[in-house]
């Protein structure tokens, strides 16, 4: 009779090291998983906006401006977009990295990249 209880021994003991270990695992994972972004959460657009000599894009987070862009940046000189379309592709390209947990800063190789004429 003692060599059944011992058996049980064997295959509970290890049962019970490797249920404990599953929960503290997943209680790591659970903690050391990244929040959702805020970007996901809230309404994340752009919008191209008409100036007195061309055009800029806003960023807007919950209705709310984020980003305004009046000037082509990454561009030495002040100038705006010849287009409403041009706009909101560099928009856009901003808006994706902001998304992707990017910088939303853009070089003049995206800015050559998308075609925008400056």
């Amino acid at each position: 009779m003692m060599k059944v209880k011992i058996s049980y021994l064997y295959v509970l003991v290890p049962a019970l090291i490797l249920l404990l270990a599953a929960f503290f695992i997943q209680s790591f994972k659970q903690r050391t998983t990244p929040q959702r972004a805020t970007t996901e959460l809230l309404p994340v657009e752009v919008h191209a906006i008409q100036l007195a000599a061309g055009w800029g894009y806003d960023v807007t987070v919950d209705n709310k401006i984020f980003i305004h862009q009046d000037c082509i940046p990454a561009v030495t000189s002040y100038k705006t977009f010849a287009t409403a379309a041009d706009a909101l592709k560099v928009g856009q390209r901003v808006l994706d990295k902001l998304k992707s947990g990017q910088p939303p800063s853009v070089t003049p190789e995206e800015i050559n990249s998308l075609s925008i004429q400056y």
